[in-house]
């Protein structure tokens, strides 16, 4: 397919873009063109994972099931992929995963996957080099959630969304910043009517644009910095 000739487009992805000419040539012989829209729920739990993406624009949500909600504990962007199970031999999630934006991605199918990871040493090097990363940033997210103030791990999840869609502005609900937060929706509110007093946002009709890069920088905590320096192509 044409994204496939794309090599500036493919290369957006950044374990994508980190392999050698060879190897990625290796990759894109398997691979398709998949597109998602807003919500499209890629796995559910306990069903056999059929593929991976390599996002190329859009972002993912990977969220656990609650008792009463979905709570997130991971954003996957053009810094990585969906499907980390398959990386470690788990044909199945026990998670949920949804696009939050509409996007594209370079796909493989979950057989040629394993194909690629036996076969392409430079990457599986590669792939295995985020799955840790990915691992470090999730485990710095659930201590975050523990330390530090609910305004500070706003601003850190508002940061990361927008290193990963590279824009200002983004479609928001309150139930979704709620979900991923794991906070009560009314608890949200107020966060977000600070944060556009303090000028670093705005927020209307479900539109969220950050105004004030670095004033949210400010606001957020120390975890933001070390989440982001997991990956090297969001520094």
């Amino acid at each position: 397919m044409q994204i496939l000739q794309n090599t500036v487009s493919i290369t957006r992805n950044a374990l994508l873009a980190a392999l050698p000419t060879a190897s990625l040539r290796l990759v894109l012989a398997r691979a398709q063109f998949a597109s998602v829209r807003p919500g499209q729920v890629i796995y559910t739990p306990a069903t056999a994972l059929q593929r991976v993406l390599f996002p190329i624009e859009g972002m993912f949500s990977v969220l656990v099931p609650g008792d009463e909600a979905n709570v997130e504990t991971a954003l996957i962007g053009a810094e990585g992929f969906v499907g980390l199970p398959l990386l470690f031999g788990v044909k199945a999630s026990r998670e949920i995963v949804i696009a939050r934006s509409l996007g594209y991605s370079v796909a493989l199918t979950a057989r040629s996957f394993k194909q690629d990871l036996e076969q392409n040493r430079p990457f599986s090097k590669v792939l295995h080099a985020y799955g840790y990363a990915f691992l470090c940033a999730t485990s710095e997210r659930a201590a975050c959630a523990i330390l530090h103030r609910l305004e500070q791990r706003c601003a850190r999840w508002l940061l990361l969304v927008q290193d990963r869609l590279g824009a200002d502005s983004f479609p928001l609900t309150h139930q979704a910043f709620a979900c991923a937060l794991g906070v009560r929706r009314a608890s949200v509110t107020a966060v977000l009517a600070k944060l556009r007093r303090d000028g670093a946002i705005t927020f209307t009709r479900g539109l969220l644009t950050i105004s004030d890069r670095e004033r949210l920088e400010q606001t957020a905590c120390a975890c933001y910095r070390k989440i982001r320096s997991e990956y090297p192509s969001l520094r």
